[in-house]
């Protein structure tokens, strides 16, 4: 069975071709909002006096072990007036970028930003990388808002919040492919942690990250709770439509999982999200059989008996 782009009725298999789609990068988001709100108008900036330089010095490079070892601080307590301290405390390339910065120039500001936040020839200081990140996002650069989610994701100067760095996050993805992968890193965990699937990945997540190439790029396990939930009759509104999208994507290489064959079956068996087909619920029983899943046994099985649906 080949996978059709013009037909999605039909059953996808190890030929399949991702299509691809396209997001728009000016959609404005609550993350976009908030950074806006809250800009600060032009400021000097200053290493100043920072309590986490102590811990600084042995701090890992991957922003997540960085956000992790460092003191947190609340939102409360962040200041968008000028900051006293001296400019002039980093090095010349620091020194550099923070005139540019000042100047409005978004990749000083991101230079400056994660220098503060690195140690990047001026001392570590949260609150200041946050506060440039800000702008940064401020000015619709999506480096800025994939800071301000690396600190809201791990609790750096900030409260930890997840659903802000998923805001945040969202934003980013649409124009740097490397934020598609933490934003789907941190859907993929929360989901682990209990999360309702069908709540984090909607359409316009699912647009951001995968762009069309869902079954070459999405965990399997998240497609198969997103295909379940849709489809369980303990759901308010179950949605069988999209229940058998995802069993569908489920079945396409690299996975051909055996559940996505099987719930499949079960969309084509008893007409739900699907027209009812004998013959393709037994052609999707049939692959689930061949990689191991009994229950579809048991489904093939009574179809060719003509037993009664359950």
């Amino acid at each position: 069975m080949s996978r059709e782009s013009d037909d999605p009725s039909r059953l996808g298999s190890a030929a399949g071709a991702a299509s691809s789609s396209s997001s728009d990068p000016d959609r404005d988001t609550a993350a976009y909002a908030a950074a806006t709100t809250a800009t600060a108008a032009g400021t000097d900036e200053g290493a100043g006096t920072n309590t986490n330089a102590a811990a600084a010095t042995s701090l890992e490079a991957s922003p997540a072990a960085r956000c992790k070892q460092l003191n947190r601080k609340p939102w409360g307590e962040i200041d968008e007036g000028v900051d006293s301290g001296d400019d002039e405390t980093g090095n010349a390339d620091f020194r550099a970028n923070l005139r540019e910065a000042k100047q409005g120039k978004t990749d000083a500001i991101i230079a400056v930003a994660e220098a503060y936040f690195y140690s990047r020839g001026v001392t570590c200081d949260m609150k200041r990388a946050f506060k440039w990140y800000r702008r940064a996002a401020a000015l619709r650069d999506a480096r800025g808002f994939a800071g301000l989610g690396t600190m809201y994701e791990h609790g750096a100067f900030v409260e930890q919040d997840m659903m802000r760095a998923r805001e945040n996050y969202l934003v980013a993805a649409r124009n740097d492919p490397l934020t598609q992968y933490m934003l789907q890193e941190l859907l993929d965990r929360l989901i682990q942690e209990g999360a309702d699937a069908t709540q984090l990945y909607t359409s316009e997540v699912l647009e951001t990250i995968f762009q069309g190439e869902l079954s070459m790029n999405m965990n399997v396990d998240v497609m198969l709770t997103l295909a379940d939930a849709y489809w369980s009759d303990n759901t308010a509104q179950p949605n069988y439509e999209r229940a058998a999208y995802w069993y569908r994507e489920a079945t396409y290489p690299p996975h051909c999982n055996p559940n996505g064959y099987f719930g499949l079956g079960r969309c084509y068996e008893f007409g739900r999200g699907q027209r009812m087909d004998p013959a393709m619920a037994r052609e999707c029983y049939e692959q689930a059989m061949g990689l191991g899943h009994e229950e579809a046994r048991s489904r093939y099985n009574a179809l060719q008996q003509g037993t009664p649906k359950r």
